[in-house]
C-alpha cells in the first residue's frame, strides 16, 4: 500500500486493522503531526473496532492496535 494524496495536498496513509485485517486509508492526527507519533485513533471501516494508531515515519504507515478503554 502507499501514501495518498489528494487535490488538497493532506495525506492518507495506510493502515490494517490488527482485529479484522481490512485495509484502509487515514490521516495523520494533529498529535501526530506535533511528533507524538502514537496518539491516534480510528475505527475500522469494516468491523467498527476502534483503534489506537500509531504512525510509522520509516515505512510511511500507520500501525493500528486495539484501543484500551480505562477502568475506574
Amino acid at each position: 500500500m502507499v501514501v495518498i494524496v489528494n487535490d488538497d495536498g493532506v495525506k492518507h496513509y495506510p493502515v490494517t486493522c490488527c482485529k479484522c485485517g481490512n485495509q484502509f486509508y487515514i490521516t495523520k492526527s494533529i498529535l501526530q503531526e506535533m511528533g507524538l507519533l502514537d496518539c491516534g485513533t480510528a475505527k475500522c471501516s469494516k468491523c467498527n473496532e476502534v483503534l489506537s494508531m500509531t504512525f510509522i515515519p520509516g515505512e510511511n504507515r500507520m500501525e493500528s492496535n486495539l484501543f484500551k478503554k480505562k477502568t475506574n
